[in-house]
C-alpha cells in the first residue's frame, strides 16, 4: 500500500465533507452495518439513492469552486473590476437542481458574471445530459408521461411544459441538420441497397389562437407521418428520413434522400 497516496486522498476528501458523508453511507451499505440490506433489491435501491445524492453534492462542490476560480481569473485579467455582490444561479440536471451564489463584478456601467459565462449555465436552464434524457423520453412517449418517468428513473421533478419545449427544440434542430439530397448526384452509388417506407397516423390537438380560454374549442385531427429507411446490403448502419404531414411526393423524395 502507498501510504502517501492514502493520506493525500484522505486529505482531499476531508476538504469536501458532503462527499465524505456519501462515501461513508455507501460503505454502510457494502458492509451492511445495520443489517438492513439482506435483499439485493433493497441494497440496489439504497445505492441508487446515495449515488444520486453524491452526484448532486459533487456538482454543488464543483460549482462553488468553479465560481470562485472564474471570478479570480477575470479579476486578474481586468484589475479595474470590483465586486458587485452575489446572485443566485441555479440550473436543472439529471441529479436535480444545482444552485450556487455567483460573485458579480462591475466596471462603470458594465456587469460581469464570470461563472455563468465560463461554465455555460443560466438560471432555470437544463443541462445537456438532462435535455438528452427528456428528448429521449419525449420522442417515445406522450409528453404527459415523461415527468413520471423522470421521477422514477432519475428522482427529479420536471414540468410537462419544459419537456415539450426541450423535445420540440431538438426536433427542430434535427430537421435543420438532416442531410438533404442535392441533384444531380455525382457520387458513386452501391451495387444493392435495401429500402423501406412506412407510415402511421398521429393525433394532433390544436387550440384557439385568440385571447379566449385555450382550454376550450380544441380540435383533434390526424396527420400522417412517413419514415423512410435505407442501407447498403450487409450494412447495419441505416440512413433515415421522414415527413410529417407532407404529400406522397414528399415521402418519395425522403426515400430518395
Amino acid at each position: 500500500m502507498d501510504t502517501n497516496k492514502d493520506q493525500l486522498f484522505i486529505s482531499r476528501l476531508n476538504q469536501h465533507p458532503k462527499l465524505r458523508e456519501r462515501i461513508e453511507a455507501l460503505l454502510h451499505v457494502v458492509e451492511n452495518t445495520a443489517g438492513d440490506f439482506t435483499k439485493a433489491d433493497d441494497a440496489e435501491r439504497h445505492v441508487i439513492e446515495e449515488l444520486r445524492k453524491m452526484g448532486s453534492d459533487a456538482l454543488h462542490c464543483w460549482a462553488e469552486k468553479a465560481a470562485q476560480e472564474a471570478t479570480e481569473a477575470l479579476r486578474e485579467q481586468q484589475p479595474k473590476l470590483h465586486g458587485d455582490g452575489k446572485k443566485k444561479v441555479c440550473w436543472h440536471t439529471t441529479f436535480g437542481i444545482i444552485m450556487v451564489m455567483e460573485p458579480m463584478l462591475r466596471y462603470l456601467d458594465q456587469r460581469f458574471r464570470p461563472f455563468s459565462a465560463s461554465a455555460g449555465v443560466g438560471s432555470r436552464r437544463c443541462s445537456m445530459p438532462l435535455q438528452r434524457v427528456m428528448t429521449d423520453f419525449g420522442a417515445d412517449h406522450a409528453f404527459g408521461k415523461v415527468p413520471k418517468k423522470l421521477q422514477e428513473h432519475y428522482g427529479i421533478e420536471m414540468p410537462v411544459s419544459t419537456v415539450v419545449k426541450v423535445t420540440e427544440h431538438h426536433g427542430q434542430q434535427m430537421q435543420m441538420q438532416r442531410e438533404k439530397l442535392v441533384l444531380p448526384i455525382t457520387t458513386l452509388g452501391c451495387l444493392q441497397q435495401i429500402v423501406e417506407t412506412d407510415g402511421c397516423m398521429l393525433p394532433i390537438v390544436t387550440a384557439r389562437t385568440d385571447e379566449g380560454d385555450k382550454r376550450k374549442n380544441k380540435k383533434l385531427h390526424w396527420v400522417e407521418t412517413r419514415l423512410a429507411m435505407a442501407h447498403v446490403q450487409g450494412s447495419v448502419t441505416p440512413k433515415f428520413d421522414a415527413t410529417f404531414g407532407g404529400s406522397v411526393d414528399d415521402a418519395g423524395f425522403a426515400l430518395l434522400n
